[in-house]
């Protein structure tokens, strides 16, 4: 009898061996299992961080690409001889084309230094983030285009861009110094290609958002702040109306 009760408990002590390896072979197993599932997520990441680097690289350089061409593109322009400038306009014809200006939604000053400056707000130029031109925008570019090509014929004319202050986010641009240049671009092509100015007149330029004209804090003021101007250079010795 005590034989066979001591068979029974070496059976026994086997058996919880054998359950107890059992077990801990199946906790190894899922710990190994959970192990390569962290190192495949983590592998995924790193896949999407390495094609994110990628595109951001490639975007870096085509934004090189365009301030390069605008650089090459204003550069041609200055190399060409400009055309003899037009007498200054006299007092009441610069009133009169304020006022036409004005009724067509558009601003219109003397600067300081004596040039004139005809602003048009980029809401009606362009949709947000884009350089393409709007139906109304190619109608307010064509209403600067008759008074560059009548009362300031022959003056070399600088077309900047402005932007608000918000950074650049979803469009493709990679700042606001390269929208605004974009912007500026598609007025000066524009005025060449639908319009027929000469092309040794007009430089564009951009000023991003460092030149604002109201608060950012505001909607309002951002909207003011978003342009085209088209400032036309006027000859110093020029005596125009204050």
């Amino acid at each position: 009898m005590k034989r066979l009760a001591g068979l029974g408990l070496l059976t026994l002590a086997a058996g919880l061996a054998a359950s107890g390896c059992a077990s801990t072979g199946a906790d190894w197993r899922e710990r190994y299992l959970e192990k390569e599932r962290d190192a495949s997520d983590l592998a995924s990441q790193l896949s999407e961080e390495r094609n994110a680097h990628s595109t951001a690289v490639a975007q870096l350089e085509e934004a090189r690409a365009r301030i390069t061409d605008l650089e090459g593109e204003n550069a041609s322009l200055r190399s060409r001889p400009a055309e003899a400038a037009a007498p200054a306009p006299a007092g009441d014809e610069m009133g009169d084309t304020l006022a036409r200006l004005k009724q067509q939604g558009m601003d219109a000053y003397q600067t300081a230094d004596g040039n004139i400056a005809i602003v048009i707000p980029s809401d009606i130029n362009f949709a947000a983030g884009s350089k393409d031109l709007t139906g109304p925008g190619k109608a307010a570019v064509g209403q600067v285009a008759k008074e560059l090509d009548g009362q300031f014929a022959g003056y070399t004319v600088r077309i900047e861009g402005h932007t608000d202050g918000d950074p650049i986010r979803k469009s493709k641009f990679t700042d606001n110094f390269e929208l605004g240049a974009e912007r500026a671009l598609t007025v000066l092509r524009s005025l060449v290609k639908d319009h027929g100015l000469a092309p040794e007149r007009l430089i564009a330029a951009t000023r991003g958002e460092t030149v604002p004209v109201a608060d950012n804090k505001s909607e309002k003021g951002k909207a003011r702040n978003r342009r085209v101007e088209v400032v036309v250079m006027v000859p110093k010795d020029a005596a125009l109306a204050k």
